[in-house]
Order: structure tokens, then sequence, then C-alpha cells
């Protein structure tokens, strides 16, 4: 790899914050298991403190992959197995236009003005790793989206006094309308929140204490977890808010509430397998470190190399892949993660390279063919550029000979 080039990572960076792009972020390479670019920008440091959302995705993915080499979970198995109230006859799917073959008398119309049928099937595991359960996640800006109204419901009454543990919060999502049947189509959404509490079921333990004893520890992940404690947060990396101009801005009250940063320090009701983890990039880049080093961290094998492998196979049929937003960038999706098909529709790359996002722009990938793994941090509201991601990852790309 030519070292040397990738210094050229530091006049990219240089240049977005000059230009006001981005403020704060950190990014970590690492090829054929050698570190061989590490910087932070702007305020970020050593050991600063990310929420990094989505990227929490795929730590359940592997955290129900350890529970899948054991024989305690199958890709096949019903979700009613562990959740019995998570079931097709608990369960509606909004009707379609097209949908004409069913009659008047299984439909019922819902508050939000949407016809419902009962559900033909259980949503499986396999669902939920691969995003086409027909659990859709909470939108304003959808009108008919049923979840909305079951959030809302919620924050009124734990406002009011009632307790929620993880799973009460997941059976009141799963029970809102699902926008299709089980393995029909593709939809993001809160698959992965319902895992978290498949695993806690299958495994008899609390859902983050699982992911603590059998991820977080072995990994020396020592800042990662549900909320910042209070002698942690002056490592805190405070989001940002992309104007229309591409400048940042300090986000509202009202913003950093959406965000669910208001207090960082405050213990979550619900433990979510899809978004709701604080990490530093130390600690995710041990967790990337295990899975390009075929599931090993240390002396500790976290999963084995197979399942490695089977990260990089995409799951989608081609009408699922019409509804990834990802498919026209040359990815198909697994396991709560994108995986490339196609690099000559995304830029340099491999075919089987995996990893995923998180919603403030946080950023990973693992590229088992090149040996390569790439870890990236920084807290904007609208997320990352992709313009600037495919910049620094042709940097890196261009740099392995």
């Amino acid at each position: 790899m030519n070292y040397s080039k990738l210094k050229e990572l530091d006049d990219l960076f240089a240049k977005e914050i000059s230009l006001n792009k981005i403020k704060d972020a950190s990014i970590h390479v690492e090829h054929k298991g050698k570190v061989v670019f590490e910087n932070f920008y702007g305020n970020a440091k050593p050991r600063s403190i990310f929420k990094i959302y989505s990227m929490t995705k795929p730590i359940t993915s592997v955290a129900a992959m350890i529970l899948l080499e054991r024989g305690v979970i199958d890709l096949e198995e019903a979700v009613s197995r562990y959740i019995p109230e998570i079931c097709a006859r608990n369960q509606t799917v909004i009707v379609k236009e097209n949908e004409k073959e069913y009659g008047k008398e299984n439909l019922k119309k819902s508050s939000r003005g949407n016809l419902l049928r009962p559900c033909g099937k259980d949503v499986k595991i396999r669902d939920l790793l691969n995003m086409t359960s027909g659990m859709m996640y909470p939108n304003p800006c959808e009108p008919f989206n049923e979840v909305n109204d079951v959030q809302s419901d919620m924050e009124r009454r734990i406002a009011g006094g009632e307790k929620f543990d993880n799973t009460k919060v997941a059976v009141e999502l799963a029970l809102a309308p699902l926008a299709f049947e089980p393995g029909e189509d593709w939809l993001y959404g809160t698959s992965a929140d319902i895992l978290g509490i498949v695993i806690e079921k299958a495994s008899g333990m609390n859902f983050g204490e699982f992911l603590r004893k059998e991820i977080f520890q072995p990994l020396k992940m020592q800042d990662t977890w549900f909320h910042i404690p209070a002698e942690k947060m002056s490592r805190w990396m405070k989001p940002y808010s992309r104007k229309e101009d591409g400048h940042l801005e300090d986000v509202s009250p009202e913003m950093l509430a959406w965000l669910g940063q208001t207090d960082p320090t405050q213990e979550v009701i619900f433990q979510s397998g899809g978004g709701y983890l604080y990490s530093t990039l130390e600690d995710y880049t041990n967790f990337a470190h295990m899975l390009i080093n075929g599931g090993k961290f240390e002396d500790k094998q976290i999963i084995s190399p197979k399942t490695i492998e089977y990260f990089g196979i995409s799951q989608l049929n081609e009408k699922q892949m019409k509804s990834y937003w990802l498919a026209d960038q040359g990815y198909g999706y697994a396991n709560l993660m994108r995986v490339m098909l196609h690099p000559e529709m995304s830029g340099l790359g491999s075919v089987g390279e995996f990893g995923w996002d998180g919603l403030a722009g946080t950023y990973f990938l693992i590229d088992p063919k090149e040996e390569l793994m790439v870890v990236y941090m920084q807290q904007i509201k609208e997320g990352g550029d992709p313009v600037l991601r495919r910049k620094y990852r042709n940097i890196i790309y261009s740099s392995i000979s």
C-alpha cells in the first residue's frame, strides 16, 4: 500500500473544514492487519464519543449470529417463537391499490384511513436481518405511516408514568400495520429493533447485557453503550446541522431532542438494536478489526470465518432490490448491512465489501478481498455527504498497490 498517498486524506478533510462542511471528524484505516492511517479533525480527539445511530445494526447482526452459531436460533424460525405477540394472527398489512383479491369482509379501516387486511404469514428471523419484515420506521413525512401514531401514543403514556421495558416497546412497534406481507419486499424499518428482543428472549439475558458480555467486553469496547456516563460527557461530540448552502450550524433544542441527544447521560427506556448506541472511533475500530480478521479479536473468536463470508453475500431478490435505495450504487443488502455487488457503479471497491453507516454520517466498510477496513466518525444531523464519502474511499482504494 502506498502509505504516503493516504496523506491526501489530511488535505481532503482540511479543505472540508475550511469550507465549513464538516467540523469534527475522525478516520481509521487498516490494511492486511496493519494500521496504515488514523487522524482526528476539528474538535475530535482520541476517545471522543459519537452517537452511531444505525451503525448499531451490524453489532445487533453479530449478536444474532453468535446465537445462530450456537444453534440457539435459526433464520427460518418465526419471531413468534420468541415473542408470541408478534405473529400473523395479531398483525395486519396495509392494502395496496392492486390487491383486489381480498374480500371487503376481511378489511378494516385504520384511524389514518388505510385499508388493512389480515397478515398471511409470520415474520421470520431472516426477515428481520434482511429488512423484509414489512415493519416501518416512524416518519412524520408519510401521512399514512401508522407507526407515527404508535410512537406518539407510547410517548404520551410514558410521560403519564406508564412503565415500558424492551419487550413492551418492541411489541407495540411490531404490531403497527405492515407495509407488505413478510418476505414480499424490502423496507428500512424497525426490524433490527425487534431482532434485539429476539436476542434477549433467546439468550435469556437483557439485550444490552448480552452485547456487553458477548461483544463489548471481549472487544474492549469500553465506551460503547446506550447512554454516556456523566464522567465521560467531556468527550461527547455534539451534533451539527447542515444548512441549505452546505455550511454547518449548531442544532436547535428541538432538533437535539429529535436526535435523541437532549441528555446523553439519561438511560434509555428501550435498548434499540437499530440505533441507540454511542461509541468511539477506537471502540468501533475494534469491532471492525474483528470482522476483517475472520471474526477473531486478539485470542477471542467472536464469530466464525464462515459467518464473515456470509456477511458478504446479498440476500435480496429482484423485486426487493427495486425497493432498496443503494441498489443504484451497486449494493445489495443482507444481515443489516450493505453488500457490494457492482463496484463499477459507485467508484473504487470490491465485490463482497460490506458495512453500514449511521444517521449522523458515521460509516464503516469491511473489504475481505483487500483485507481492508475503514471506520469514519462525524456528527451532522443531515448525515454523510456522499461526495465526501466517495472521495475518501477513492483515496484509500487507490493507495492499494
